[in-house]
């Protein structure tokens, strides 16, 4: 009896001491965690020790020891996790390529609605007995809503966050194609065509932004080289399957298909997409996950100021900027001269001595559009790489407008001529190929030019962009059937060049002065540090 109870005392002695040992250990860690701001994980700890005074010996070694692991676990993912993060790294590479390729195929909704029906605007004036000049309104006018509504989408889009902005216009846009699906005049058709462009417009600038969202600088030329082929894509596969639609099932039924993919869709983005406004990520992250939060690096930048909804008034004014308006004005030019041309192709090829029926002017679009993907890929990495090469945020377009210049000037061209002479098609469709690629190689160096310097502003300082230049692609599309019937399709075609041509030698100018400048400032630098060495 006498020698069980010394074997208990033993037993709670050697327990007593294993608990000390052990609360001393706990009480350390609980300082050390006290300097890496986890005050209050220590404290608990403590407290949770104090009060197993009251807890029989075995139960009170068995918590102490499951605390000190626990603790143990958290010091370890504490220390694990204290190197410092980009907002960019919140998104694994599986993450940002699934949300770059939702956020192309809502790009591409914007080109496919507006030239599914290519293939039959003769049709619709036909239907509506009226004159392609009207019927002409129904794209100069979407495309004009397009640009100037992303000057209210773009700053909503800052303020209430992509995903809202998102809902509410394709609510609107699916509401559009179902009016202009039962239009009963071409007034009727003309009217929501446009409301219509004014509802896609949010797609363009919130996708745009998203890729600012996810993307860092480094990678997001590249990026948007990869979100500009749906703007490229969209011109190949609308005329196709317009012109089969419209010939099977008449022009009408090209609106149910766009109502069918931009459901589809909807629901895509209403399932799949988070919010990707980094004022509201890091928001969200500060709530589920503060230890975290504080780990990001640009926190404090994004954090200095609370979302603003931009006046459409300055949203239009970034694209007047010193620092963007000669590059603008290029793209503005050499889209506006791009599309223009295109609005005259179907109405040509539908008449003598052509005489194509809409399948086959769907299917001749196919060339400029394989020019323009090619140009979209190789555009974003030689963007990404020009970037890298020069300090000067302005390099990263050199020698893409310099690659643009030499595939767009003798594309527009031999395109115009060959219209004034009516050639054989397939010198027309090598010219598309070469106006597609010339076109489109630009745009996603300064895309992300524009986007990297308001990146606060990402969605706005993209819809300033995409308001002057899409509008000027409606202007465009309007005027150059008139200009055309006055003067020529070959004069036509110099006239449009002449307008191109200015702006871009001035921007070449500017940033070359840019980067010399920037290469003198280096060298300077590094001959001075050399001289500061030596004794």
């Amino acid at each position: 009896m006498n020698e069980n109870n010394t074997t208990e005392v033993i037993v709670e002695n050697e327990g007593a001491e294993i608990e000390q040992r052990e609360l001393k250990q706990i009480n350390n860690m609980s300082e050390s965690s006290l300097n890496s701001s986890t005050a209050p994980l220590a404290v608990e700890v403590e407290l949770k020790s104090s009060s197993t005074e009251s807890i029989p010996p075995t139960t009170q070694n068995d918590d102490v020891k499951t605390e000190a692991i626990t603790q143990l676990e958290i010091n370890e993912k504490l220390e694990q996790n204290q190197e410092p993060m980009s907002i960019y790294d919140l998104y694994s590479k599986k993450k940002s390529t699934l949300l770059l390729l939702i956020s192309a195929l809502g790009c591409l909704q914007m080109p496919l609605a507006d030239t599914i029906y290519f293939p039959s605007l003769k049709n619709v004036a036909d239907d509506f007995n009226t004159s392609m000049g009207v019927v002409a309104l129904t794209i100069a006018l979407f495309m004009f809503l397009v640009g100037v509504a992303s000057l209210v989408w773009g700053p909503a889009a800052d303020y209430f966050g992509r995903k809202k902005t998102f809902i509410v216009s394709f609510i609107g846009y699916l509401g559009c194609n179902v009016v202009c699906m039962l239009a009963p005049s071409v007034v009727v058709l003309i009217i929501f065509r446009a409301f219509q462009g004014a509802f896609i417009s949010a797609f363009l600038t919130v996708c745009c932004s998203v890729i600012a969202d996810v993307y860092p600088l480094e990678r997001r030329g590249a990026a948007l080289g990869m979100f500009s082929i749906p703007l490229n894509v969209g011109p190949i596969v609308g005329p196709i399957l317009g012109g089969v639609l419209g010939y099977s099932k008449g022009w009408r039924s090209t609106f149910l298909l766009l109502i069918v993919l931009g459901a589809a869709l909807f629901v895509v983005i209403i399932a799949i997409v988070p919010e990707t406004h980094q004022w509201y990520v890091l928001r969200r992250l500060n709530k589920k996950d503060p230890i975290r939060r504080s780990r990001i690096i640009e926190a404090s930048e994004i954090t200095s100021q609370d979302p603003v909804f931009m006046s459409p008034v300055k949203t239009f004014l970034l694209a007047f900027k010193p620092y963007v308006s000669p590059y603008l004005a290029v793209c503005c030019m050499e889209f506006g001269a791009f599309y223009g041309a295109l609005t005259l192709f179907s109405p040509v090829m539908a008449s003598p001595p052509y005489s194509f029926n809409q399948n086959i002017i769907g299917v001749l679009y196919i060339p400029m559009g394989v020019g323009a993907m090619i140009a979209a890929f190789l555009g974003g990495k030689i963007s990404d790489w020009s970037a890298m090469k020069s300090t000067v945020p302005e390099a990263r377009m050199y020698y893409n407008i310099i690659i643009s210049s030499i595939a767009f000037l003798p594309g527009i061209m031999i395109y115009g001529w060959c219209l004034q002479y009516q050639t054989n098609v397939a010198a027309i469709l090598i010219s598309m190929f070469f106006m597609g690629f010339g076109c489109t190689s630009y745009w996603p160096s300064v895309l992300a030019y524009i986007g990297g310097v308001n990146q606060k502003e990402a969605a706005a300082a993209s819809a300033s962009m995409f308001c002057v230049v899409l509008v000027a692609g409606g202007v465009a599309s309007e005027v150059v059937v008139f200009i055309a019937e006055a003067i020529g399709y070959g004069p036509l075609a110099c006239f449009l060049v002449g307008l191109w041509i200015i702006p871009t030698i001035v921007s070449l100018y500017i940033i070359r002065k840019k980067m010399i400048e920037a290469d003198s400032q280096k060298s300077l630098s590094t001959t001075n540090t050399v001289e500061t060495v030596e004794p």
